[in-house]
């Protein structure tokens, strides 16, 4: 369990700390959005790779009523 802040920590935990850091130095202070599954193009793709940013975002999508997956939505980096 990481000691970052907020969605870092949960960054961290499911791929590591070195991409939560890569994340905060690329992105912290921002307001961001992340979607359920990884697509080519999105910063967060073109930060850690197709691999490690679809693992995170699976890592931290939801499901909505519906049954839809939904990414995070407007959430600041640290």
């Amino acid at each position: 369990m990481s000691t970052l802040p907020g969605i870092l920590a949960d960054i961290a935990d499911i791929a590591g700390i070195d991409a939560a850091y890569e994340v905060a130095r690329s992105h912290g202070g921002t307001r961001v959005s992340i979607p359920p599954r990884a697509v080519k193009g999105h910063w967060l793709t073109e930060l850690l790779g197709i691999e490690t940013a679809d693992k995170i975002c699976q890592g931290l999508a939801t499901l909505d009523p519906d049954g839809k997956l939904r990414g995070v939505q407007n959430e600041i980096i640290p």
